[in-house]
């Protein structure tokens, strides 16, 4: 029973990562949201006091 509902989540994330695969521009959007919420965040640790 638990490995069926693993099986199903790895594959239900396949299918996400190949829905994101053939839309390029939502690859590139989430990979800059992605980017910039990184240096949100890695701005006020990196930045000299």
């Amino acid at each position: 029973m638990v490995k069926d509902t693993e099986f199903k989540r790895r594959t239900r994330r396949q299918d996400i990562i190949k829905q994101l695969r053939k839309n390029k521009t939502a690859m590139i959007g989430l990979v800059m949201l992605l980017a910039i919420f990184i240096l949100c965040i890695g701005a006020p640790i990196f930045a000299p006091h």
